[in-house]
């Protein structure tokens, strides 16, 4: 569940067209909910299931890091759910940093991240998941 300053995946109109038609969870927006316990309650509803991850962030750059408000309660989700589990970004353009952010080691990178630039959508595949288990560092290829 987006909060007010943070973009829902309904307003991304190909996932707004397509999201309907799918089943659907909002993750809670409350910290007393365990993300460890809601990733292994996924983990028992899904447990053959390939996800998508729609995840709100207060900034984020196009090599697939973010920022969020400091609680790493998404991280934690993130690093308990099944590797396969495609992470989205959603964000909008003024929320878009260059060249990249300054990760902490414990921060869950997006495989994708989206944004709206004045009602235009743009998406990008970060790769950077792939390229942190492969052990190669690309962080200055963009």
């Amino acid at each position: 569940e987006p909060l007010s300053d943070e973009i829902d995946a309904y307003a991304v109109p190909v996932l707004g067209e397509c999201l309907p038609s799918l089943q659907t969870v909002c993750v809670p927006r409350s910290a007393s909910v365990s993300p460890r316990a809601y990733a292994d309650a996924l983990l028992q509803t899904y447990p053959q299931d390939v996800a998508c991850i729609f995840v709100p962030g207060r900034r984020f750059d196009v090599l697939g890091n973010r920022m969020g408000r400091g609680g790493g309660w998404y991280d934690r989700l993130l690093a308990s759910v099944p590797r396969c589990w495609i992470r989205m970004g959603l964000t909008d353009r003024s929320s878009l940093v260059f060249p990249s952010l300054s990760p902490h080691p414990w921060d869950e990178p997006m495989d994708w991240v989206i944004w709206s630039d004045d009602g235009r959508w743009s998406a990008r595949e970060t790769l950077a998941r792939k390229e942190k288990s492969d052990g190669i560092d690309r962080s200055g290829d963009a």
